[in-house]
Order: C-alpha cells, then structure tokens, then sequence
C-alpha cells in the first residue's frame, strides 16, 4: 500500500498509517461536533433577538415556520414557563455554545450556556434542515438545573 509506511520499534516493523489516519479522524471529527461555526444561524440570530429584546424576540425567529408556530398558545407558554427563572437571574447578558452534536445530516442539538446577570441558564436547541434548505427550531429547552439539560459529560455525572 503507498499511503503505509513502516518503522523500526524495539526491533519490529510498526505500520504507521493506520494510527495517523485514526488520530486525524477523531480530531476532525472532535472539531466538528463542537465548532461555533457549525451552529444554524436561526440559533445565533435568535440568541442575538433574546440579549437585545428579550425571549419574545427570540422565540419569533426559533418559532418561525417551526411545528410549535401551528400552536398559537406555544410561545406565551414558553414566555410564561421562563419568566421565573428570568425573574431570578435577571436579564439574558450573552450565552456559550457548549457542543452542536451532529444527528444524522439534517438534525444539530446546539448545547448553550445562557449567561443571566445573576447566574447561568441551561439550554439546547434542536435545529431541523427542512426540505427547502432552512435551518428549523421545532424544539428549545431551558432550566437552571444542569442535569435536566446538559449530557452527562458537562456536569460529571
């Protein structure tokens, strides 16, 4: 095979190749998995709506064309299940991307720290690609509790 060279290790022929393709892969696919680039913009633009507006702003960009814009009583439900923990916090100030975990090719769940003035709020936002090419919200998620939103890994357990 011309892409395999071989080394001389305590006096045997090691095949290296195989282990540099293998170490390339899991960094690519390491990056991938959590690139800020590869968050859908309709996440972005509406984080950017929730600092300078407010979650209404928000939720009229991740809601549009969504399944939950169907249901007119979807997003006062979502406002009023979140203003408790915006009453606690305070005001959204900025947020961090954790992950976007890659689910198949059309689906991103994008993993968030939301930054409030007194404390984080957990988030993630699965991203559909319809069949006209748009980036989707059909689902947002938030608590303050880490272990209701985040995987395992974040929080140690």
């Amino acid at each position: 095979d011309d892409h395999t060279q071989e080394v001389r290790v305590r006096g045997r022929s090691v095949s290296i190749a195989p282990i540099l393709i293998a170490c390339v892969v899991s960094i690519a696919d390491a990056q991938v998995a959590s690139s800020p680039t590869d968050v859908p913009a309709i996440v972005t633009r509406g984080l950017e709506a929730y600092r300078a507006q407010g979650l209404a702003a928000a939720l009229d960009i991740w809601l549009e064309d969504s399944p939950a814009a169907l249901d007119p009583a979807a997003k006062p439900r979502m406002i009023q299940s979140i203003a408790p923990l915006e009453a606690a916090y305070g005001k959204m100030i900025g947020a961090e991307t954790l992950e976007v975990v890659h689910i198949g090719k059309s689906v991103r769940r994008v993993y968030l720290i939301l930054r409030l003035e007194r404390g984080p709020i957990y988030s993630y936002v699965d991203c559909y690609q319809a069949a006209s090419g748009a980036w989707i919200v059909p689902v947002v998620m938030f608590n303050s509790r880490p272990t209701e939103i985040l995987p395992a890994k974040f929080w140690g357990g």
